[in-house]
């Protein structure tokens, strides 16, 4: 809880506890009155003594037995403050106390178990309120450190795969001494350059993110023997618009890595609907290109959009085991 706020309870409890509770039976120049001074010290002392002594060590390791433990000693400490004050200190001071002679055990308990449980109760209700908005806020930072630790975890995943399925294609390049090997390997260079700086970043420039695609399908169409499939339509405006960086390219590298290019296109583009990016792609499926380990990337995507945009995505992944086909909507 703020710490504004719960000094605000404080005071409102002592303001109701004067006003509501005193000067009904006091004019404002009786407070200065010994029995009123008593009064109020034996609650100060109470009600802080629950709330700093008892309920914390309560609230260690909380027990039913240890709450009525707790409750039964704030009140015997009422009891004891109170008796000191009133029936041994001021009678020796000014000459008398507050009970009259002869009054019952039974009179004297509840009358105080009446005024002390105001101080106990209210004291743990206020300490508890804290506890409890403390704890959430607590829950609140240890799950954002945990999304922030996951997010960084997932980045740190896609630059690695990203790069083994480059080289990959740089290898088969080299191996049939294609002379587009060398474009290759300096355009990836210019990719590495880029995703070392943006993925850094919480957020980039959607312009950025269209380029960082458009590089990388330009890399991956050196290898591929119909260059002219692929169909990546960019129909965006406002390029100002922030995303998480590389948060489209694992369905990219995914269809370059799975489909069949051959006797299907691919099929990608990128629109923007206000403030909503629209993101489609579809390829054929090659039925001699799978495997198991297809779905790290995907994977890796799901997760950082579940975290990043919660509430602002809807994913939709069509797999028919003929073509696959993705349809992604973000609120920017």
């Amino acid at each position: 809880m703020n710490r504004k706020y719960l000094i605000l309870l404080h005071f409102i409890f002592w303001s109701i506890m004067i006003f509501n509770k005193l000067l009904p039976d006091f004019s404002v120049l009786n407070l200065s009155k010994p029995l009123i001074s008593s009064f109020l010290l034996v609650n100060f002392l109470s009600f802080y003594f629950n709330y700093l002594v008892i309920v914390p060590s309560i609230m260690r390791v909380p027990k039913p037995s240890k709450f009525i433990l707790g409750f039964f000693v704030s009140f015997l400490f009422f009891i004891f403050l109170r008796y000191l004050t009133e029936e041994i200190i001021l009678p020796l001071i000014v000459g008398y106390g507050n009970y009259t002679k002869g009054i019952s055990i039974l009179y004297y308990i509840f009358d105080n178990f009446y005024w002390g449980s105001n101080a106990i109760f209210i004291s743990s209700l206020i300490w508890f309120l804290d506890f409890t908005f403390r704890k959430e806020n607590e829950n609140k930072i240890l799950l954002q450190q945990k999304n922030e630790a996951e997010i960084a975890l997932l980045k740190s995943q896609i630059n690695p795969h990203f790069i083994f399925n480059t080289l990959n294609n740089i290898y088969c390049l080299v191996n049939q001494k294609s002379d587009n090997s060398l474009d290759a390997i300096e355009k990836l260079g210019d990719l590495l350059r880029f995703s070392s700086t943006e993925i850094k970043k919480d957020f980039t420039s959607l312009g950025n993110e269209i380029q960082y695609l458009k590089n990388y399908i330009d890399l991956e169409s050196l290898r591929i023997s119909t260059p002219d499939n692929i169909i990546f339509e960019d129909n965006t405006e406002n390029r100002n618009l922030e995303i998480a960086p590389m948060i489209l390219i694992p369905f990219v590298e995914n269809a370059f890595k799975h489909g069949n290019l051959k006797d299907f296109p691919l099929k990608i583009s990128i629109g923007i609907n206000g403030n909503q990016l629209l993101f489609h792609q579809k390829n054929k499926i090659s039925k001699s290109r799978k495997d198991n380990s297809s779905g790290i990337g995907i994977e890796n995507v799901k997760k950082r959009l579940s975290i990043i945009y919660s509430e602002k995505h809807t994913l939709e992944i069509l797999n028919n085991e003929e073509f696959y086909e993705v349809n992604l909507k973000i609120d920017l």
